[in-house]
This record gives structure tokens, C-alpha cells and sequence, in this order.
């Protein structure tokens, strides 16, 4: 398995949902730390990444290419 670090932007799969949840496969910022992401567990805690600019204050925009995306988006913080 990769190696997965805290700042990286990886595209994880959400599904399944509950409600009003984030679905499908989207690019995520990893938060937790890169102790945490090699456990034996295999998890890492990221925030979903949207290109939906819904003027939300708790949206932290990116700028292509940071994170390796193609045009600008919103962390869902």
C-alpha cells in the first residue's frame, strides 16, 4: 500500500452515505497525522475537496496546481 502523508491530496472513495453526506470518489486533503495514517489500521482522517465555489466561510480555496488539481477549488473544512 502507498505511503498516504498528512497534507496530501489523495482522491478517496466516500461512498456509502447517510443523508446529506459527500459522495462518489473526490480528491481530499489528509489531516491526520502521518503516525496515525501508518497504523496497522490502514485509516487517515481527510476533508473532501470540491470545485463548487459556494461562498461557505469554512471553504479554504486552492489554486491550481496546488494539490495537483486542475482548477480551483474548496477544501470542506
Amino acid at each position: 500500500m502507498a505511503q498516504i502523508l498528512r497534507g496530501e491530496v489523495w482522491l478517496v472513495d466516500l461512498n456509502p452515505v447517510r443523508g446529506r453526506e459527500q459522495a462518489g470518489i473526490r480528491p481530499s486533503l489528509i489531516i491526520s497525522v502521518d503516525r496515525f495514517n501508518q497504523s496497522a489500521a490502514a485509516l487517515a482522517i481527510c476533508l473532501p475537496i470540491t470545485s463548487k465555489d459556494k461562498k461557505m466561510p469554512f471553504h479554504v480555496s486552492l489554486i491550481p496546481p496546488e494539490g495537483g488539481l486542475n482548477v480551483k477549488s474548496f477544501i470542506k473544512c
